[in-house]
């Protein structure tokens, strides 16, 4: 059976709340990748990047994934921009079964109005959509590059999502 699962993609895509669910249904632990960042720093995300700035960030979040894909199993949420660093790509990939949540801009921007506006540093400053747009174009290739599968999870609700990654990497239902 597949013990190793990352999920990537954009803020907004439900990489935490798909992984938390497939985990929670295959019997495996589940690792959000933030909030491992969080718990050991003893701060928000939106606090590192704004006193320490994104490349501080980043330095903590390859250390983490490194650690985690040591001898970990489960299922992983990464962050968005997880997959920015090649080393990350390349340890992901060979880590497990890597599958990218992608959805569109619009429907993004939609799953995270009414969050909190720190929540997501990388949005200040812009219109959520346009700023997911940028985001998007920026990153979108990395997360092909990542990925061993693509779900388009745009009019999807999170049972459907769920199943279909349990389709896509042809595990049994429990």
């Amino acid at each position: 059976m597949i013990d190793r699962i990352a999920l990537v993609g954009m803020m907004g895509s439900g990489k935490s709340e798909v992984g938390r669910e497939l985990a929670s249904r295959l019997g495996l632990p589940f690792h959000d990748l933030d909030a491992r960042i969080e718990t050991a720093e003893k701060t928000s995300i939106a606090s590192i990047f704004e006193k320490r700035g994104e490349g501080a960030f980043r330095d903590l979040e390859r250390a983490h994934l490194v650690v985690l894909c040591r001898d970990e199993r489960g299922v992983l949420a990464t962050g968005g921009g997880t997959v920015l660093d090649p080393g990350n790509r390349e340890r992901l990939r060979a880590w497990g079964s890597v599958v990218y949540l992608r959805a569109r801009a619009e429907s993004l921007a939609a799953r995270l109005r009414g969050q909190e506006p720190d929540a997501r540093p990388l949005l200040a400053g812009a219109p959520a959509v346009e700023r997911i747009e940028a985001l998007l174009a920026a990153r979108e290739a990395f997360y092909y590059m990542s990925a061993h599968f693509v779900l388009d999870t745009d009019d999807l609700v999170l049972n459907d999502v769920v199943e279909r990654v349990r389709l896509a990497l042809r595990i049994p239902p429990a």
